[in-house]
């Protein structure tokens, strides 16, 4: 047996070695991913993040030893949803309380100059932020960070339809004293030359996420803006290149249904040709959820796998596919709607949880400073199915009940796209632990 990865040292800290009585008979843990690969067969323990490589056909009796000390065997009987449950809460006892709030999703507006037909925005209200209430933001912020730096994500509807706001946050945010960088999730469109340049040096922009629907014509009619040039997909794709050259992280989303399926395999070599030699270029496939009852649905589950993940291979094939690594740390918050060191000021100075809320949902007011605790603790409710019992990813599966991104439940779709990621990640884990004991020899 060999050692790939060692537990997350707070996992380790918490489960120490697991001691059974003799005799008791015991089974593969639920949580343990298996992985056959040409070198033998790997192991990962989702809870604990351990990840270790069996290169016999048999376990031997040490090896299953030292197997069953580290939870990858465990007792008939053990209750693995429960003890997961534990080892989260104790370790989210562990790190003090947040004193300072540094990461703010910021609504410049809640308006878009496009017009997707499967936007979850699609009939709230559109309005933008004043000047005014973009300096009372930049004072909340520096106060709110403690001066701590922060770290903003402009979000909309289309963030550069109110740039202004965005320059006068920023500006004063410098004014201040207070160090902050900024990524962004926008359409593209008017990431031009010159607001390119501000966005690098006063914006202080790192990374954007720009989503791109499919190849040229399929592109421009579900984008179908308001204000389209001639050719909005050629004019976006120059706007990535520009975003590359000026060395700010772009990630290319693409929205996927039945309808633009085969069309983004294209689009995935086509990108790949355009950007796959800049190293800040990555791009991922995301399902579109059905919020209008618009999309269109694949036939079966085994259809939504295998176009995506012939897409996946495309973008991989290139280098082009972003991939994340296993985790190295216990995962105790689904993302900023249940992190109480973030937040979402909207366009009038309203606080939130959830950019996904603007009307609903909202926990204070930059201006009053009163906070509505109640709101804030509804976020921290998970989300829980029949499945989850027996599934591997439940140790890394933090899905929050209000949001409604869930609200299709969890899919057996869902499961399986993070399971094939998940694999992807031990075999990319194992093959950076060789060159890494190549290079050491």
């Amino acid at each position: 047996m060999e050692l790939i990865i060692p537990a997350i040292k707070t996992a380790a800290g918490i489960c120490g070695r697991q001691k059974l009585q003799e005799g008791q008979s015991c089974r593969l843990s639920r949580h343990c991913v298996s992985l056959m690969t040409e070198e033998g067969t790997l192991f990962y323990h989702v809870l604990t993040g351990a990840l270790v490589l069996m290169p016999g056909q048999e376990i031997t009796e040490n090896d299953r030893r030292v197997l069953t000390e580290n939870w990858f065997y465990v007792p008939e009987d053990f209750h693995e949803e429960q003890f997961a449950d534990e080892v989260r809460r104790i370790a989210g006892m562990m790190p003090p309380p947040a004193k300072h709030r540094t990461s703010f999703t910021v609504l410049p507006t809640t308006d878009c100059n496009a017009r997707c037909f499967y936007c979850y925005e699609i009939g709230i209200r559109r309005f933008s932020m004043s000047p005014e209430t973009a300096r009372d933001t930049a004072e909340y912020i520096r106060k709110a960070s403690g001066g701590e730096a922060v770290r903003i994500r402009w979000f909309g509807g289309e963030p550069l339809y109110n740039r202004e706001a965005i320059d006068i946050i920023c500006t004063e945010l410098g004014r201040g004293g207070t160090e902050y960088e900024s990524g962004m999730v926008s359409t593209g469109y008017y990431m031009d030359e010159e607001t390119v340049k501000k966005a690098v040096q006063l914006w202080h922009l790192k990374e954007i996420q720009i989503t791109v629907d499919g190849t040229e014509k399929i592109y421009n009619r579900t984008k179908a803006y308001i204000d389209a040039d001639a050719n909005p997909f050629e004019r976006v794709m120059k706007h990535i290149g520009l975003l590359l050259a000026a060395r700010v992280g772009v990630t290319v989303r693409l929205n996927m249904d039945a309808r633009n399926a085969d069309d983004l395999l294209v689009l995935a070599e086509d990108i790949s040709r355009r950007f796959a030699g800049s190293p800040n270029a990555r791009a991922y496939v995301a399902l579109l959820h059905d919020f209008t009852g618009k999309i269109h649905r694949f036939d079966t589950q085994k259809e939504i796998l295998m176009k995506y993940r012939a897409i996946c291979d495309k973008l991989k094939e290139h280098g082009m596919l972003r991939q994340k690594k296993l985790p190295r740390q216990i995962r105790l918050n689904c993302c900023m709607a249940d992190d109480d060191a973030s937040e979402t000021i909207l366009p009038d100075g309203r606080i939130g949880r959830c950019e996904h809320y603007s009307e609903t949902m909202i926990t204070g007011d930059i201006r009053s400073g009163e906070r509505n605790e109640a709101v804030a603790q509804q976020w921290k409710e998970r989300f829980s199915s029949p499945e989850c019992a027996e599934c591997a990813l439940y140790p890394i599966c933090n899905r929050l009940k209000m949001c409604e991104w869930n609200r299709d439940g969890c899919t057996e779709a869902d499961r399986e796209i993070r399971m094939a990621e998940l694999k992807e990640q031990m075999l990319d884990a194992l093959r950076e632990y060789r060159e890494r004991k190549g290079e050491e020899k």
